[in-house]
C-alpha cells in the first residue's frame, strides 16, 4: 500500500507534510519511507536523491535502481506501507515555469501505483479552475488524481520568472491559508491545511481506513 506526497512547486511545504504524515502514520503501522530531498537522510528517512542525480547512470538505469532500493528496504523492515514523497514539482507550471519538466515523478511514477495521493499547491494556485485543471494533467501524466490538496502559505514569485525556469517561493502568513480553503471547498476535491491539526488527523484517519480495506480486499482474494 502506497501512500505519494508531491506538489505543484517544491516550495510547497510537501517535506514538511511528509515528516508529519510519517511521524503520525508510523504510531499505528510500519512505514518505508522515501524522499528525493536530500535532506532526508537527516531525518531518518531513506534518500533517493543519490540515484536521481547520479551522472554514471542512465535514465532508465535509475527507474531500474530506484525500483530495488524501495523493493530491499521494504523487505529489510517486513513495511506494511510504503510512504514516498517527490520534493521536485509534479509538472511545468507554464511555459516560463519549466519546474524540470517533471522529470524526477514521471521516474518516480515507473516504480509506483499510489494508492493514496496528497498535492501540495501554492497559496496563489488554490482556485477551483486551477485544481480541476492541475488534477486532470497529473491524471493524464501519472495516471491518478490526488485524494486530498493541501493548501500551503508559499506564494510563486512572479518578479523573477522571466529570468529562471525553476519557480520560487515567497511566503504569506499561514492564518491568510483559512480563507482561500473556504473558498475552494464548495468543489468535489478535498482541500485544506495540513498544518491545521483537524484536516491532518482526517486525513491520517483517512488513510489507515483505505489501508485496512485493502487489507480486507487482498484476504478476500
Amino acid at each position: 500500500y502506497t501512500v505519494f506526497v508531491g506538489g505543484v512547486i517544491g516550495e510547497a511545504n510537501s517535506f514538511e507534510v511528509f515528516l508529519n504524515l510519517y511521524g503520525e502514520l508510523s504510531k499505528y503501522l510500519n512505514v518505508a519511507a522515501f524522499s528525493t530531498s536530500e535532506n532526508a537522510e537527516i531525518c531518518d528517512i531513506t534518500s533517493l536523491h543519490s540515484l536521481l542525480y547520479e551522472r554514471s547512470l542512465l535514465e532508465t538505469e535509475k527507474v531500474f535502481a530506484l525500483n530495488n532500493a524501495v523493493l530491499t528496504k521494504v523487505k529489510e523492515t517486513n513495511s506494511e506501507m510504503v510512504l514516498i514523497h517527490v520534493e521536485e514539482a509534479m509538472m511545468s507550471f507554464s511555459n516560463s515555469l519549466t519546474n524540470g519538466f517533471g522529470i524526477v515523478p514521471y521516474m518516480i511514477s515507473q516504480i509506483i501505483s499510489p494508492d493514496f495521493s496528497i498535492c501540495c499547491l501554492p497559496y496563489d494556485c488554490a482556485d477551483p479552475a486551477f485544481i480541476a485543471e492541475f488534477a486532470q494533467g497529473l491524471e493524464g501524466r501519472f495516471s491518478f488524481s490526488p485524494d486530498v490538496w493541501h493548501i500551503s502559505n508559499a506564494l510563486l514569485d512572479h518578479s523573477v520568472a522571466s529570468e529562471i525556469q525553476d519557480a520560487n517561493a515567497i511566503y504569506t502568513p499561514v492564518e491568510n491559508v483559512g480563507s482561500v480553503i473556504h473558498r475552494c471547498q464548495n468543489t468535489e476535491e478535498t482541500i485544506g491545511s495540513l498544518i491545521e491539526r483537524e484536516f491532518f488527523m482526517k486525513c491520517t484517519a483517512d488513510i489507515i481506513k483505505d489501508w485496512e480495506e485493502n487489507q480486507l480486499v487482498e484476504i478476500m482474494n
